[in-house]
């Protein structure tokens, strides 16, 4: 992480100007305080982490985000913020936007991190990139990969997860993301939305943080999103097996001891032989994702 100032954060927050500092890393565990770290406290079921701002502090942190008063010391280190974990997502929108990185923003109900690695394989034959580590795509994680990227990243692939309403579209607007992929619409987090179709709502709010022109990749066999609203300024790209009026299919599909071969058929580009090290169609249905957000992104083809 490049340096932030303690003061343009506070900005950012919306509070008072607090003591000059720099900032090198924002951290959410205590124990990994020291000179340079900004502590995001935030609340837990089992742990609360505003009982070890005093901890962070006495460890060198430069200072502490705290969604509740307390008695910390020295105060005057300590931000006061309405949301610890909506802050945590501002500081990385904050930092985002001085980064020149593009980002490729995944979400989806399932097959998230297997595509954000197909994509990350594929974009880091031509760039230096940085990813998501593990499936940390939530609004810890996220913003943890956001901050991750610094002025020599020239893309960087973020899975994005949610459980709620809205929580993608706050992702994306920290993220800024040149492109997106939705992998498909299932069931998970049903509980929390109600139904499928609130699940396409939540997925689909990706769109909000995408610029005019921006490819984003759909799975055409799902059967939810063909009947999705893309908004016209997107370049909607399809993607499938089934579909056969998809942008990109897969067809010829042969399963082996080494993994899966099959023909990339792209209305675009042409017809290309590939394979995979990897068994079963959700993962074509992955490698089909990534490839058709790196070709739309500039990547050749072949």
């Amino acid at each position: 992480m490049e340096k932030l100032s303690l003061r343009e954060i506070a900005a950012q927050l919306g509070c008072p100007q607090p003591p000059e500092g720099e900032i090198t890393r924002v951290i959410t565990d205590s124990r990994e305080a020291g000179p340079g770290t900004l502590f995001a406290a935030l609340p837990g079921e089992r742990v609360d982490g505003h009982d070890f701002i005093n901890r962070a502090l006495a460890a060198g942190a430069e200072a502490a985000v705290a969604e509740h008063d307390g008695d910390y010391t020295p105060a005057e280190k300590v931000l006061r913020v309405k949301s610890s974990l909506r802050a945590l997502l501002e500081i990385s929108a904050l930092y985002r936007a001085k980064m020149p990185a593009q980002v490729i923003g995944i979400t989806g109900s399932v097959g998230k991190t297997t595509t954000k690695e197909m994509v990350a394989a594929v974009m880091a034959s031509s760039f230096r990139i940085i990813k998501t580590e593990g499936n940390q795509n939530n609004e810890i994680g996220a913003p943890k990969t956001l901050m991750s990227i610094t002025p020599e990243t020239e893309v960087a692939v973020v899975e994005m997860g949610m459980s709620h309403l809205g929580e993608i579209a706050r992702l994306v607007r920290a993220a800024r993301p040149s492109a997106g992929i939705i992998t498909m619409i299932g069931v998970s987090h049903l509980e929390n939305l109600g139904t499928r179709e609130n699940i396409l709502k939540a997925k689909m709010e990706i769109c909000q943080g995408l610029p005019d022109g921006a490819p984003l990749v759909l799975n055409a066999d799902n059967d939810l999103l063909p009947a999705a609203q893309v908004p016209s300024r997107l370049r909607a790209v399809w993607f499938g097996i089934e579909a056969e009026d998809a942008d990109v299919r897969a067809t010829d599909i042969t399963a082996g001891a080494n993994g899966t071969a099959f023909r990339i058929v792209d209305r675009e580009y042409g017809s290309f032989a590939a394979s995979i090290p990897t068994v079963g169609l959700h993962t074509v249905y992955d490698a089909l994702a990534a490839y058709a957000a790196a070709t739309r992104m500039g990547l050749d083809a072949a």
